[in-house]
């Protein structure tokens, strides 16, 4: 029984030593997407792992294309972020004495300085916004050099072929419907992106 359903056991320590030293690796599109997420020390150490596996790592097509067309949503996320964290510090010191303001802390306490409470916070809050400033200017944006995918063009070198015609990418799309519909795996969960399926067929 263990020949005919082999993928329900454990492999022992002699399969995997063969499966880590003869199998390919195949790559998801968020794996490559969220290395603009990541910090950069995970970041680098994720890049010298797919340095050290290049010959042995092969993409499908359509990983690629995710990736090339998510990648500057990704990366004006990530900038985005900036800004609302800039608005979030910002916003606080006004609701900060908005609502000091509202204790008349200045005609009803004899030891509380307002002012110089917030000019403190003002203070902390200034040289949090030009830590975050600089490091904004660090950050990749949408029309900077984009150091990443320039390293992932070096060591992302075999990638599948697209799909020869309609006719082939139609079937495919009628097969992954039938899986969906029936829960067969891989990615049936993927059934909710509508969306990025109807983008890829208009694109080919």
């Amino acid at each position: 029984m263990k020949d005919i359903f082999r993928g329900y056991y454990k492999l022992d320590e002699d399969q995997f030593g063969i499966l880590w030293k003869d199998a390919l690796f195949i790559l998801d599109a968020n794996v490559l997407l969220d290395l603009y997420r990541y910090k950069e020390p995970t970041r680098n150490e994720l890049l010298r792992v797919i340095e050290q596996i290049k010959e042995r790592l092969w993409i499908p097509y359509h990983v690629g294309l995710e990736f090339q067309r998510n990648r500057l949503a990704v990366i004006n996320d990530q900038y985005e972020l900036f800004n609302k964290v800039k608005s979030i510090a910002e916003e606080n010191i006004k609701t900060i004495e908005k609502e000091l303001n509202k204790l008349q802390i200045n005609k009803r306490h004899s030891h509380i300085e307002q002012k110089a409470l917030i000019d403190d916070l003002n203070e902390v809050v200034s040289l949090f916004l030009s830590k975050l400033d600089k490091d904004k200017k660090k950050a990749i944006s949408i029309s900077s050099d984009d150091e990443i995918r320039n390293n992932l063009d070096k060591l992302i070198q075999n990638i599948g072929s697209p799909p020869d015609s309609q006719e082939q990418l139609s079937n495919i799309f009628k097969e992954g419907e039938e899986r969906f519909k029936n829960k067969i795996p891989p990615g049936y969960e993927d059934s909710s992106k509508k969306r990025m399926l109807y983008l890829f067929r208009v694109s080919l």
